[in-house]
């Protein structure tokens, strides 16, 4: 006997103003032949400012209700979790509309809207495309005849493969979509996950401006999105700690619980480096940054270790400072994430190289690219 089981969404208007929030309801009802589960935990949950929202359930009569307020269409995540720990979840992007979700027993779904069907099936399109295109990349890459070549050589190949399908991505797909669709909230998830590539924010990071132009090109009603808000917020603050400007002072404590105010240690030229004992790329990069620092330490350049542990793992960090070797220069902890929050830091390891006046003159420099940039400056 197959299983099914119905999820109908009520919702709003597709595009609304922040301060229009509309009650968004969701009716899980179970097919006749399907007894509903009374103690299994069946709830949606969604991301909304940095903050992961559960909309609980409750039940009434013979179907599964979710209540909550939102003012835009939203990812979300449906989860019903047995007793038995057999648990069962589908993502989807809910347009704010009036739809269904069949589950069958062998985990298939089938999503349909009434009012914006054709927001759900383009963003699916989308998403296809994007896969598509990743897909040719990787088969063009297994492709490669490795034989009689030098790894070198294959690695120019790839990266060669990789940035032309990247490319295809970013403007056959992304900006397609946001130059030609937008009065839809589909060009709004377009313009946040192109900003957020080719990975870890790094266009929202390097190419602030170019985002900020974007932006910008959107009407005043889309722009009053609390996604689009968010993103603004991001930008503008990115902005502030991009090439050019002056890199925020903090005060942190040392392995002693000693404040010490960053701008009170700056050489000529500083690198402020964010790091964890249980991030492996960042000790991994340590013997680089020795190498570095006893190359240039002479010459004005100052490192600062940032820790981002947590003060629980202080032992862990200073065991990690120790065994790696970089007690050569500061090291402080970054317990309550202060300086990472205001940074933006999502990724590590992820630096900030400055000047004696704090003006900032690079960011996330790793291996080569560090090098690079410190045999320019100093040769100078």
């Amino acid at each position: 006997m197959k299983t099914i089981l119905a999820v109908l969404f009520l919702g709003i208007p597709l595009m609304v103003p922040a301060q229009q929030k509309k009650n968004f309801v969701l009716n899980l009802l179970f097919a006749n032949e399907v007894e509903m589960p009374k103690k299994a935990v069946m709830e949606i949950s969604y991301f909304y400012n940095n903050t992961v929202i559960i909309i609980p359930s409750k039940i009434e009569g013979k179907k599964i209700v979710f209540k909550q307020e939102i003012d835009e269409p939203i990812f979300a995540t449906l989860n019903i979790t047995w007793q038995n720990n057999k648990n069962i979840r589908t993502q989807f992007l809910l347009p704010a509309d009036t739809g269904s979700v069949l589950l069958t027993a062998n985990n298939q779904f089938s999503i349909n809207f009434k009012n914006q069907q054709d927001l759900f099936k383009n963003y699916i399109k989308m998403q296809n495309e994007i896969s598509n295109l990743r897909q040719s990349s990787d088969n063009r890459v297994k492709a490669i005849n490795f034989e009689n070549r030098l790894m070198p050589d294959v690695q120019k190949e790839i990266d060669s493969i990789e940035k032309h399908y990247s490319y295809l991505i970013d403007n056959e797909v992304y900006r397609k979509i946001i130059d030609q669709q937008k009065e839809s909230f589909l060009a709004v998830i377009a313009l946040t996950e192109f900003s957020g590539r080719p990975y870890a924010h790094q266009r929202r990071k390097f190419e602030t401006d170019i985002i900020l132009k974007i932006y910008d090109s959107f009407t005043e009603e889309m722009k009053k999105l609390p996604s689009m808000q968010a993103l603004h917020t991001l930008l503008l603050a990115e902005k502030k700690i991009s090439y050019g400007y002056t890199f925020p002072s903090f005060t942190l404590n040392d392995k002693n619980n000693h404040p010490v105010e960053l701008k009170n240690i700056y050489g000529k030229y500083t690198l402020i480096d964010f790091w964890a004992n249980w991030c492996t790329p960042c000790r991994a990069e340590n013997p680089n940054l020795i190498a570095q620092y006893k190359k240039y330490k002479e010459k004005g350049l100052v490192i600062v270790s940032v820790s981002i542990d947590k003060i629980a793992d202080k032992a862990l960090w200073l065991d990690a400072v120790k065994n790696d070797g970089i007690g050569l220069w500061y090291n402080f902890i970054d317990a309550n994430q202060k300086a990472k929050q205001q940074l933006n830091i999502r990724l590590i390891p992820s630096n900030f190289l400055i000047d004696k006046n704090g003006k900032i003159l690079a960011r996330d420099l790793i291996g080569n690219a560090l090098n690079t940039k410190l045999d320019e400056l100093f040769k100078n």
